[in-house]
């Protein structure tokens, strides 16, 4: 003996796969993204440099007497002596004629 048909207890559903969500940007976009990061960067970059100073000159009080700017290189000369002393006893040959020039003024 078969047993009763009984009826059906519900449906069965069937569900559609999942697409994957594109969650990336567009390669127009990402170019916009990079584009904006890159002129930041740089903005910053600029901003963070020192202002150029074109055609400026030293105030009148920093800059030296016209007669000291006259004066010769070497205003202590034992001093510089001392120097040229030091230069040729460490075995420098270009200070000799100089040793001697200083020793003669």
């Amino acid at each position: 003996m078969r047993p009763a048909k009984k009826g059906r207890i519900g449906t069965i559903m069937v569900t559609p796969a999942k697409l994957p969500v594109n969650d990336s940007p567009s390669p127009l976009m990402r170019t916009a993204i990079v584009s904006t990061g890159l002129l930041a960067f740089g903005t910053v970059v600029a901003l963070s440099l020192p202002a150029p100073r074109s055609g400026t000159t030293q105030p009148e009080a920093a800059s030296p007497d016209r007669a000291e700017t006259l004066d010769p290189p070497f205003q202590d000369r034992p001093g510089a002596c001392k120097l040229i002393e030091t230069a040729v006893s460490r075995g420098d040959p270009t200070m000799a004629q100089r040793l001697a020039n200083c020793r003669a003024n």
